[in-house]
């Protein structure tokens, strides 16, 4: 399974300080490739992703998103997955069948994602 992001701006907005490996890091993503479609971002999807007692996690607030596992590698799959799975099963459902919140995180996702195409 190929999954990856791409970040957005590489280089731009660095740290003057060193950051210890326990506080939050974000990562602004221009877009994310699972391994049949390219998800691209009207503007970066901001993916905070920390250690907290022995689990891995990874969190994008606007898009609730909270993923977690006992490796980095598993909880960053973690966070691909259900992405792509809440694209696939709100993001694409009718709003008449979807609830209140559920109508809301749909309108985050067509803010957010400009456009879904093949992956490369």
């Amino acid at each position: 399974m190929t999954r990856s992001a791409v970040i957005a701006r590489p280089g731009a907005r660095r740290r003057k300080k060193p950051v210890a490996a326990a506080k939050p890091r974000t990562k602004e993503l221009a877009a994310i490739v699972s391994d049949s479609r390219m998800f691209e971002f009207h503007s970066p999807l901001r993916v905070t992703g920390r250690e907290e007692g022995g689990i891995w996690i990874h969190e994008c607030k606007p898009l609730r998103i909270l993923a977690y596992a006992e490796s980095r590698e598993e909880s960053w799959q973690a966070f691909l997955d259900y992405f792509e799975s809440d694209w696939d099963g709100i993001a694409q459902e009718k709003d008449s069948r979807l609830t209140l919140d559920a109508t809301e995180m749909k309108r985050e996702y067509h803010k957010l994602v400009k456009s879904v195409r093949p992956a490369p």
